[in-house]
C-alpha cells in the first residue's frame, strides 16, 4: 500500500526539531522571522534533503555534520533550493554527500511566514475586546498536513520527532504550547519576551501546536492515581471570557480521569490546556496538551448561554482528550488509517458522555444522529472505505467525513457490543502500551482485540473496515416458524450493479426464538433462520447496534407501526431510519407513504428527544424535496402540527427550574418544529417574547435555550425587522453562542432579496469567516434561499475564495453541503457546468459528493410526488383534487 504514496523520501529521518520563530508582526504584512535545526537520521547517502514548505520563503539553509574522527563539527551550506510550489516541497541540495555512517547531522533552515487569515496553518483570529477594540489572537491548525505553511518539517504522520519551541512575543501576550514554559526572558527588543518551552515528547508534526495571545485562565488540578503526581488542567480565553470556562474545564477534568482508568494509562504530558481560539475551521483539535476548540464548543455562560449546549460541549471535550490517548501516543500510520483516530474518539467521546450522564441517552441520540448521517454519505457510489488509500496527503481533508468519523464509530460500537466491553477495552489498552510513542496500523489493533477477547476479530471486520458501503438485509417469512435473510449492499441511487454488490459482511442479528432472542450472524449471501417465534416481529437489529437495514414486508411493518409506542426508543429511532433512507432509494415497495406513516403511528409514544429529533429530520427532508408543490408544502406543515403541536402545548414556554436536560432539549425542539410549521399558538407566544426583545434589546427577557426557537421563528413572520435585530445582536454580542443561534435562525428567511442582503453583509466582513461559511451551509438547506444562494455563489465566487481563504478544510464541506440540497436534473446540469474547467483540488470529492445527491434527491422527487399527495389525501391534510 505504501507504494502508493507520494511520500517524501525516507533517505533522511527527522529526530528532533529545534524551532525559534521571532519578530511576530502583530498587524500587517502579519509577518515572522523562523529558523529550524532537524537533527537528522542519515538512512542512505544522499547531495540532496527534501521535506515540505508552503507558502514560505526559504532564505538559507546548511547542514552541519559531526564525524567522530573530526575535530569539529563541519558547516555545509547550500546554494541549490528549490521549491515544489504544487506539491509543497522544499529539495535542498549540498555539495557533500550526506552518509548513514554519520551519526551527528542537523539541518538549519532560516525563514519567513505570515500568519494568515484562513484557519489554516500557523494563523490569526480577529475579535472584538471588552474594550470595544478589533483586536487578535493568534494559534495554529496543523491537521492534517498544515504544519508545512508555519515551517519547513517532514509533514508526516509517521515521521514523529521531539520538538524544542521557543517564540518572541510581544511581552503584554501570552505563549503557549504543547508542553509547560521553561523559561520566560526579556528580548533584545523593546517590549518582546522570548519564551521557551520544555521538550515534546515523540510526536507528529500535525500535533504540535502554539497560540499567541492576551489569554486569561481558570485552573484545577488533579492528583493521578498511580504516580501520585498533580496535573493542572487550565481552561485559556482572551480576556473578559475565562469564567465561562469552567464548566468546560470540570468536564475536563472528570473525562481525564475516565480515560485514565478506562484506557489503564494515565495522561501522559505535565500539564493539559484548552483554549479558545475565536475562529476555526472544526469544532476542535486535539492538539498534544494544548487542545484547541471554538469558542461555542468551551465556553459556557451559566447564565446566558443555552443549556442544551452542555451535551455539545461535554461531548466535543471528550472526543478531543480521547486523542490524547489514541491517536496522540499511539498514531496511524498514514492518513489511510485516519478512522483509527478519529472513529476511535468519537465513540469514546460518546463513551465518556454516557458515563458522565446515563440520563442523557446519549447512545439513542447517536442512532438517531451519527448512525443516520453515516447511513445518508455510505449509501452514495460516491463514498469510500473506512480504510481508504490516500495517496497524497495534500487530498486528506476529503476523508475527514461521516464515514471515517461516524460510521467508523459505529462500526467500533458494532465490535464492542460483540466482544464484550471489558475484553474489548483491555486489548485497546494494550494496543497503546505496545505501541506507546510510535505508528501502528489497525492490524495491530485487531491482533490486540483478539488475544484480548479470544475471538475472531480480523475475519469479522476486514468487510466493513476495506470495502464501501454496507448492507441492506432483506427479511421475509418462508413459514410461520422460518424467515429467509439476504444481505446486499444499500444504494440511494436504487438496486446495485451486479459488480457492485459482491460485499459478504458479518452481519450481527438477533432473531426472536421461542427459548429468547439467538445471535446469528449473516456471513453469506442469504440464509434461512429456523426455530422463529412467529409471534414475534422482525427488528433483527435490537437496539440499532448494528451497522445495516432492515427491509420487511408489508404485513411485518405494519405490525412494526402497531407496537411502536411499547418499543425501545433505540427501536423507534432503527424504524424510521430505516423507511426513510429506503424510500430515498425507491427500493422495492418502500416509499415516503411508509415514512409518513411511521411518524404517524409514533404519535401514540410517550414524547422522546431522540424520537422526535430524528422525526423532524425525516419531515424536513421530505419538505426539502417536495417544496416546489406549495399544496404538499402547506399540508406537510399540517402534519407538522400535529406531531408536534400539543408536545408543545403541554411543554409550553416556561422552562421550571426542575427541568433536566433532555426535558430542555425536548422544548426547545418541539417550539422550533411546531412554530416554524405554523402551530397558530405556538407562533404567538414566540412573536411576544421576540416583541419583548426588540422593545427591550435585552436578550435576557427570552431564556437561554428557547432563543433559537424565538428568534427563527421571527425570521420566519417578521422577516424584515428580525433581520435587522439581528444583525445588529451579532454585532455587538461577544457570546460565541449567541452569534452560532444568530446565524442558524437568519437562515430561516424567506425572500430572495433579503437573502442576498443577508449574504452580502456577511461576505463583506458583517460576520467571521466560519460564520459566513455556516452561514452559506444553513441558507442552502431552506427551499425558500437555496436558489439565492447558488446564483449568489455564482457572481461572488472570486469574493468567497478569497473571504474563506481557499483551503480545502473549509470548501471541501462548503461546497458538499450548499450544493446537495438541489432537487432537479437542470439544477445538476447547472453546477457541474459552473465547476467544469475549474481548480476543484480539494474539494473534488465534495463537488462529487453533492452532484450525486442532486441527481438522488431529483429521481425521489419525480417517483414519490404523487405517493405524498397521497397519503396526505388519505389523512386528511389534503382536499381531494
Amino acid at each position: 500500500m505504501s507504494g502508493m504514496r507520494d511520500l517524501l523520501p525516507d533517505d533522511v529521518k527527522p529526530e528532533h526539531y529545534s524551532l525559534t520563530l521571532s519578530d511576530l508582526r502583530i498587524e500587517a504584512p502579519w509577518t515572522y522571522s523562523g529558523h529550524v535545526e532537524i537533527v537528522l537520521q542519515v538512512r542512505r547517502a544522499t547531495h540532496t534533503i527534501i521535506l515540505n514548505s508552503h507558502e514560505l520563503k526559504i532564505h538559507r539553509a546548511q547542514v552541519t555534520v559531526q564525524n567522530s574522527s573530526d575535530p569539529g563539527p563541519l558547516v555545509h551550506s547550500s546554494s541549490d533550493i528549490s521549491l515544489d510550489v504544487e506539491h509543497q516541497r522544499c529539495s535542498i541540495r549540498f555539495g557533500v554527500e550526506l552518509q548513514p555512517s554519520v551519526r551527528n547531522v542537523t539541518l538549519a533552515i532560516w525563514f519567513e511566514g505570515c500568519a494568515n487569515e484562513y484557519m489554516a496553518g500557523f494563523y490569526r483570529s480577529q475579535y472584538t475586546a471588552p474594550s470595544g477594540v478589533a483586536t487578535h489572537m493568534f494559534s495554529t491548525q496543523f491537521e492534517p498536513s498544515e504544519a508545512r505553511r508555519a515551517f519547513p518539517c517532514f509533514d508526516e504522520p509517521a515521521s514523529k520527532a521531539t520538538f524544542d519551541l521557543q517564540l518572541e512575543v510581544p511581552s503584554n501576550m501570552t505563549a503557549l504550547s504543547n508542553m509547560p514554559v521553561k523559561t520566560s526572558r526579556p528580548s533584545d527588543i523593546d517590549e518582546r519576551t522570548i519564551v521557551t518551552f520544555e521538550r515534546s515528547p515523540r510526536m507528529s508534526t500535525y500535533l504540535l501546536s502554539w497560540a499567541v495571545g492576551l489569554f486569561e485562565f481558570v485552573e484545577q488540578s488533579l492528583t493521578r492515581k498511580r504516580s501520585l503526581e498533580p496535573l493542572p488542567i487550565r481552561v485559556y480565553t482572551t480576556q473578559g471570557l475565562s469564567q465561562h470556562g469552567r464548566r468546560g474545564l470540570q468536564v475536563a477534568c472528570d473525562v481525564v480521569e475516565y480515560f485514565s482508568e478506562m484506557f489503564d494509562i494515565e495522561y501522559p504530558l505535565p500539564k493539559l490546556d484548552l483554549i479558545a481560539v475565536h475562529e476555526m475551521s472544526d469544532d476542535a483539535m486535539e492538539n498534544w496538551g494544548l487542545v484547541t476548540f471554538r469558542p461555542t464548543a468551551l465556553l459556557y455562560n451559566e447564565t446566558t448561554s443555552d443549556p442544551s449546549y452542555v451535551s455539545y460541549i461535554t461531548y466535543i471535550i471528550a472526543h478531543e482528550l480521547a486523542h490524547q490517548w489514541f491517536g496522540n501516543i499511539t498514531t496511524m500510520e498514514w492518513w489511510d488509517e485516519l478512522w483509527l483516530n478519529e472513529g476511535f474518539a468519537t465513540w469514546a467521546g460518546w463513551s465518556a458522555c454516557d458515563h458522565l450522564h446515563p440520563d442523557w441517552k446519549v447512545w439513542a441520540t447517536f442512532a438517531a444522529d451519527d448512525m443516520r448521517t453515516a447511513f445518508d454519505l455510505d449509501g452514495l457510489r460516491s463514498s469510500h472505505p473506512i480504510r481508504v488509500p490516500i495517496p497524497d496527503g495534500r487530498e486528506v481533508d476529503s476523508i475527514f467525513d461521516s464515514i471515517s468519523y461516524l460510521k467508523s464509530a459505529s462500526v467500533i460500537r458494532m465490535l464492542a457490543a460483540r466482544l464484550g466491553l471489558p475484553a474489548f477495552l483491555k486489548g485497546v489498552s494494550e494496543y497503546l502500551k505496545t505501541n506507546a510513542y510510535g505508528n501502528a496500523t489497525a492490524v495491530a489493533l485487531w491482533e490486540a482485540l483478539e488475544k484480548a477477547s479470544g475471538q475472531k476479530v480480523v475475519s469479522v471486520m476486514t468487510s466493513w473496515i476495506e470495502d464501501v458501503g454496507f448492507p441492506v438485509v432483506t427479511v421475509s417469512r418462508t413459514t410461520d416458524n422460518q424467515i429467509h435473510v439476504r444481505q446486499e449492499r444499500f444504494l440511494l441511487a436504487g438496486e446495485p450493479k451486479p459488480d457492485e454488490s459482491t460485499t459478504l459482511w458479518n452481519v450481527p442479528m438477533q432473531v426472536p426464538t421461542r427459548e429468547g432472542i439467538r445471535q446469528v450472524d449473516l456471513t453469506d449471501r442469504d440464509t434461512v433462520i429456523e426455530d422463529v417465534n412467529s409471534d414475534s416481529s422482525y427488528r433483527l437489529n435490537a437496539g440499532q447496534i448494528g451497522f445495516y437495514l432492515t427491509q420487511v414486508p408489508a404485513e411485518e411493518f405494519e405490525r412494526l407501526c402497531d407496537n411502536i409506542s411499547t418499543s425501545s426508543i433505540e427501536d423507534q429511532i432503527g424504524l424510521l431510519t430505516d423507511v426513510a433512507t429506503l424510500a430515498m432509494s425507491g427500493r422495492g415497495s418502500n416509499t415516503t407513504a411508509e415514512v409518513l406513516s411511521v411518524i404517524s403511528s409514533s404519535m401514540t409514544a410517550k414524547p422522546s428527544y431522540p424520537v422526535l429529533d430524528i422525526t423532524w429530520f425525516c419531515l424536513d427532508r421530505v419538505q426539502s424535496i417536495f417544496s416546489d408543490d406549495e399544496d404538499i408544502s402547506d399540508a406537510l406543515d399540517d402534519f407538522t402540527q400535529d406531531i408536534f403541536g400539543q408536545a408543545a402545548l403541554d411543554l409550553g414556554w416556561t422552562v421550571q427550574a426542575t427541568d433536566d436536560h433532555v426535558t430542555i432539549k425536548l422544548r426547545a425542539l418541539v417550539l422550533s418544529a411546531a412554530g416554524l410549521a405554523g402551530h397558530e399558538e405556538t407562533v404567538e407566544e414566540a412573536l411576544k417574547l421576540w416583541d419583548e426583545f426588540r422593545k427591550t434589546k435585552d436578550t435576557s427577557v427570552i431564556h437561554p435555550s428557547l432563543r433559537g426557537s424565538v428568534f427563527s421563528i421571527a425570521m420566519l413572520y417578521r422577516e424584515l425587522e428580525a433581520f435587522d435585530s439581528l444583525r445588529e445582536a451579532y454585532t455587538n454580542s461577544n457570546a460565541p453562542d449567541t452569534r452560532e443561534i444568530i446565524v442558524e435562525a437568519m437562515s430561516v428567511v424567506q425572500t430572495p432579496e433579503l437573502t442576498h442582503k443577508c449574504l452580502t453583509w456577511a461576505l463583506q466582513g458583517g460576520m467571521t469567516s466560519s460564520d459566513t461559511s455556516d452561514l452559506m451551509t444553513e441558507l442552502a438547506k431552506n427551499p425558500a434561499a437555496r436558489e439565492t444562494v447558488w446564483v449568489f455563489m455564482r457572481e461572488h465566487w472570486t469574493s468567497i475564495l478569497e473571504r474563506l481563504g481557499g483551503s480545502s478544510a473549509v470548501m471541501e464541506p462548503l461546497i458538499r453541503s450548499t450544493l446537495q440540497t438541489f432537487t432537479t436534473r437542470e439544477r445538476r446540469e447547472e453546477v457541474e457546468a459552473f465547476f467544469t474547467g475549474k481548480d476543484t483540488t480539494g474539494y473534488t470529492r465534495g463537488l462529487a459528493i453533492a452532484l450525486e445527491r442532486i441527481g438522488i434527491n431529483a429521481a425521489y422527487r419525480e417517483r414519490d410526488g404523487e405517493v405524498v399527495r397521497d397519503w396526505l389525501e388519505e389523512n386528511d391534510y389534503l382536499d381531494d383534487e
